[in-house]
């Protein structure tokens, strides 16, 4: 796989700018509470990158999976400019009617500490949570061809899933972040605690509608290779049934972030992806061994988060707590 993933890489790494530029507007519109915006400009990118890898892939002139990367890029761009858009439209909101803020090269670092010391523990979270997943997938690489595209449709299912749970995570982030900027801790308190209820059934929901769905599902995610998907459906149940606790991991991950408790969820993560590489290191070299690694890791991220949210100190303590502010 070596020769794809270069090629695959070689025409995907040029839309790396777009990809943090679109990651940028989403927040920036976010946090004005403008969820549509971003919702339209998903819709759009995603029906663009649909058609064109396609296309591209399979088209008069297959260009295979480089084809899919080139779609992923111009997709990218094309979300990057229409969120560029977006925020010049609301220019005004953002305090950006007359241009950009003058910047002193004195007061360069003092008007943007703050964000690089949120940006680096962020960074360090999610990098970590990435090691796990790839040190995950590289294991069921390693265990062969089979194992390997059945981890892969696993791991697509369950991402899909735990997204679609990570909208609350979103409202979270922009609701919880506007009561912590009023010091209203009840208020946080309420939306936090109405976003969990409404995050961990929305996950067992999804679970349990996958797990119905049974052997159509199975069949249209693995082209009806026999060998695959009898892989995936020995671990359906198993990768389907953390979906709850995902959920939950997601709701008081965004919580969190709203509150900006940045430096916990980094070291929370720190203590989670080591907890799953000692998983991941004993499991047996089986392809269930590499799914237990990693509910070890959503595990360890519950318990973790769940902690803190339910500490007296934390930055969304439970009612009834006093915090100086």
């Amino acid at each position: 796989v070596l020769d794809p993933a270069r090629a695959y890489l070689a025409a995907r790494a040029p839309a790396l700018p777009a990809a943090l530029l679109a990651s940028v507007g989403a927040g920036a519109l976010r946090g004005l509470k403008n969820v549509k915006t971003p919702l339209a400009i998903t819709l759009a990118s995603n029906g663009l990158h649909a058609a064109l890898a396609y296309g591209l892939m399979f088209g008069p002139r297959p260009m295979g999976v480089a084809g899919a990367a080139t779609a992923t890029a111009v997709a990218e761009w094309a979300s990057a400019a229409a969120y560029a858009a977006a925020l010049f439209r609301d220019r005004a909101k953002l305090g950006l009617e007359d241009g950009p803020p003058p910047v002193s090269p004195a007061g360069v670092w003092a008007d943007f500490a703050p964000f690089a010391a949120a940006g680096a523990a962020v960074a360090a979270r999610t990098a970590l949570l990435l090691a796990v997943k790839t040190a995950a997938a590289a294991t069921a690489t390693r265990l062969g061809t089979v194992p390997a595209a059945a981890h892969q449709v696993l791991m697509q299912l369950w991402l899909l899933a735990s997204f679609a749970v990570d909208s609350l995570a979103v409202a979270g982030q922009a609701l919880v972040g506007e009561a912590v900027g009023r010091e209203d801790d009840e208020g946080a308190r309420g939306v936090a605690e109405r976003l969990l209820v409404l995050g961990t059934l929305a996950g067992a929901l999804l679970a349990a509608s996958m797990l119905a769905a049974g052997s159509p599902l199975e069949l249209a995610l693995t082209g009806g290779d026999a060998s695959v998907r009898g892989a995936v459906h020995a671990l359906l149940p198993l990768a389907l049934g953390i979906l709850p606790l995902n959920a939950a991991v997601y709701v008081l991950d965004g919580v969190l972030l709203g509150a900006g408790d940045f430096g916990f969820l980094a070291a929370a993560m720190a203590v989670s992806a080591a907890g799953a590489g000692v998983a991941l290191a004993a499991a047996p070299p089986t392809l269930e061994g590499v799914w237990v690694a990693l509910i070890a890791l959503m595990g360890g991220r519950a318990a973790t988060l769940l902690w803190r949210f339910q500490s007296a100190g934390g930055p969304v303590p439970p009612r009834g707590g006093e915090r100086d502010w």
